[in-house]
């Protein structure tokens, strides 16, 4: 009796243990795998923030940043310059700001966040992914949204600010266009 007892534990160990080696291999494929994943779908080609009026007086405008450091501006209402401006600027900090937006995770981010307060500007976001994934993130700057979006976009406009007598414009804005 002593004897079958012993045997049918060995047995069941060595199931329980065979099936935990196989399962610890699985999961490393996993871990592997999503790493491999994630990688290839957090590399920015290019981050596009828009700051949308109040009903006020506060502008609106698009800054878009390539990570050649291409960049392009779009002034609207009560934006300080209006019309679309083409320019260039350093691709070290633009680089550098990319690697914060990998680094804060924000494509895991909501794709749009609450805003209690009607008359408050807005802040969107469009992220284009080199492997052509796009993710839009509205309302950033909202009190219920992560407070590094609206940080990041900040830093979006130190790094290209407008420089109308650098920059090109390539469009014209006014207000019955659009």
């Amino acid at each position: 009796m002593n004897r079958t007892l012993l045997c049918g534990l060995v047995l069941v160990a060595t199931v329980f243990g065979a099936c935990a080696q196989q399962k610890k291999g699985t999961k490393k494929t996993k871990t592997q795998t999503t790493t491999q994943t994630a990688k290839n779908t957090t590399d920015i080609a290019s981050i596009e923030i828009h700051r949308t009026n109040c009903y006020g007086r506060c502008p609106d405008y698009r800054l878009i940043v390539t990570e050649t450091g291409k960049a392009t501006y779009v002034g609207r209402r009560h934006a300080e310059h209006q019309g679309t401006y083409e320019g260039q600027v350093d691709a070290k900090p633009v680089a550098k700001l990319f690697s914060e937006f990998k680094r804060y995770k924000v494509d895991t981010c909501s794709e749009k966040y609450k805003n209690a307060i009607p008359d408050m500007a807005g802040l969107e976001y469009t992220i284009i992914y080199k492997n052509g994934r796009e993710q839009l993130i509205q309302n950033a700057n909202s009190p219920f949204a992560p407070a590094f979006l609206k940080g990041l976009a900040d830093q979006l406009d130190k790094i290209a600010p407008l420089d109308v007598t650098a920059w090109k414009k390539t469009e014209s804005w006014s207000e019955n266009t659009n």
